[in-house]
């Protein structure tokens, strides 16, 4: 029997929280679901509200004392699961709609063995279709992104819902507002960077994947939806007044520093890990579950 555990990591977020729970206890998956909150907010009302939604849902939670940030939190999560088969990082503002969403996902891994990280599409509450799937970025690409918005990201999403594109469609990298990962890229890769507060850790952590010769890749399996507010949403002017801006300049300044100003996919063909003779054979759908 195939585990997948659901880390979701709220700042805030306590009311929209109710729902992304009960979503996720409503899936209609075979295998065993766990599901951690750590709780960044150090708030009273945030607490009592999360303990309110303990009483009808069993979860495991984790309330700071203070802001610990997105990675270590998520790395907590990780830690306190570490057996899971997949590991689901879910933002607190997600709904999943369709109860066959973790099921599907599951699948798709379990007969793609080459795919360490996989997101479905992603419907915001306004109907809207966020940004999920992204080129690597470059600091031009990042100044440009707030200066105007830049078509050729949003065409990688575009092409699954609107061009009617593979099943599952390659990309750089992906948000992990609502992300499955491999056990194996856990292992090989240890979790999110603690260097980054909150920004950059999923770019890292795919190319990562990618560097290690895990695919990354999104589908169009639908069902999710969020709320639409980015974190970082504003202006570059937004540096000035917006603290959540200064630390992902911070965490962008560390990531370049990092990985370089321009990093990119390498090709998988001339990657040959070790993990793959060991999960190479195609699974039969009993397998999966």
């Amino acid at each position: 029997m195939k585990s997948v555990t659901v880390i979701v990591v709220n700042y805030f977020k306590a009311k929209r929280l109710r729902l992304a729970i009960e979503s996720v206890f409503l899936q209609d998956f075979d295998g065993r679901i766990n599901c951690i909150v750590i709780d960044n907010s150090n708030n009273d009302s945030e607490r009592s509200a999360i303990n309110d939604i303990l009483r009808d849902f069993n979860f495991r939670t984790m309330f700071s004392t203070e802001n610990i940030g997105y990675t270590r939190a998520v790395n907590l999560g990780i830690e306190a699961f570490e057996s899971s088969d997949y590991f689901l990082l879910m933002s607190p503002d997600i709904v999943i709609g369709d109860k066959s969403v973790v099921s599907g996902l599951v699948r798709l891994m379990a007969n793609n063995r080459d795919i360490g990280i996989i997101s479905p599409v992603q419907v915001n509450d306004d109907g809207s279709i966020p940004e999920i799937g992204r080129q690597f970025p470059n600091p031009l690409k990042q100044i440009a992104r707030r200066l105007w918005r830049q078509s050729d990201e949003v065409l990688i999403t575009e092409t699954l819902v609107r061009d009617k594109a593979p099943a599952i469609l390659d990309v750089d990298w992906l948000q992990s507002s609502f992300s499955m990962i491999r056990k194996e890229v856990v292992a090989e890769i240890g979790g999110l960077n603690p260097q980054y507060f909150l920004f950059m850790a999923d770019i890292e952590f795919c190319l990562e994947a990618w560097r290690r010769g895990f695919r990354v890749a999104l589908t169009p399996i639908s069902g999710v939806r969020a709320d639409g507010i980015r974190a970082s949403q504003g202006g570059i002017l937004g540096v000035f007044s917006s603290r959540t801006m200064r630390i992902h300049v911070v965490d962008a300044f560390r990531y370049y520093l990092r990985n370089g100003w321009s990093a990119a996919r390498p090709s998988i063909d001339r990657i040959k890990p070790a993990w793959q003779s060991a999960i190479a054979q195609p699974v039969s759908e009993d397998q999966a579950k």
